[in-house]
């Protein structure tokens, strides 16, 4: 959710630099954070993770720093500071076991894929309609897996019939509104039907699994099947924006 996104950007963007190298610095030094803070929130004498988020925290700053003073990304900060402020409001939420709803989830996804517009913004030193673009797509796609593995997890060992329609229903409907979503983006902006097709793995099991619900659930085999599938979203995001 974070990565993909963000290697779209580069790669649509113009390729790896060396702002792009402290951005890949700085990003991932805070997203990493993410984990120190919360045991910090949780345990307010876990020295270890507070030494953990202080070294976390300054590499991080000092590759934001490089990137405004040194090379004058300043539109980041547009970026930048929603971003953290979601994280840390997701971070809030989990230190206080909330961070497995619905909400807190997109909340948390809004924020990791950022990276795709502050990629494509550093790569190629422009800020336009395909910056935004990218971080669209990318919310859509990853905000599947989240409707998509509740439901799966839900429907065989959800214990309240209501919220198990209530799943149901809200992932059937995000996955049938998905490609008409799509599909106006791509006539609208005159783009290419790969955007469509990157989609179309993720859309089709959604759909396959509401109409023969699976008797079984393997997380892992569920996990390494979306990491394949946003490997085919972001090679034929690329190849359709490119």
């Amino acid at each position: 959710m974070f990565y993909v996104p963000f290697i779209a950007g580069t790669i649509v963007g113009g390729g790896i630099s060396w702002p792009v190298g402290w951005l890949f610095i700085a990003t991932s030094a805070l997203f990493i954070s993410r984990e120190s803070l919360l045991r910090v929130w949780r345990r307010r004498t876990d020295h270890a993770a507070r030494v953990t988020l202080l070294v976390h925290t300054l590499i991080g700053a000092i590759g934001g720093v490089v990137l405004l003073l040194c090379f004058h990304f300043y539109l980041l900060l547009w970026l930048a500071l929603p971003g953290m402020l979601l994280l840390l409001v997701n971070g809030w939420q989990a230190s206080r076991r909330a961070d497995r709803t619905i909400s807190t989830e997109i909340l948390a996804i809004a924020a990791l894929t950022l990276s795709a517009p502050a990629a494509h913004y550093v790569a190629g030193g422009h800020w336009n309609v395909t910056t935004w673009l990218l971080w669209g797509l990318s919310f859509l796609y990853f905000a599947s897996s989240v409707f998509y593995v509740r439901y799966r997890v839900t429907s065989l060992h959800g214990r309240d019939p209501e919220v198990k329609r209530r799943v149901s229903m809200l992932s059937l409907l995000y996955h049938l509104l998905l490609p008409i979503i799509l599909v106006i983006i791509i006539v609208r902006g005159d783009w290419s039907s790969l955007l469509l097709a990157a989609f179309l793995p993720i859309i089709v099991r959604a759909l396959f699994h509401h109409l023969r619900p699976p008797a079984t659930l393997n997380l892992k085999q569920i996990g390494l099947r979306e990491i394949a599938y946003a490997v085919i979203f972001l090679i034929l995001t690329v190849a359709g924006m490119s």
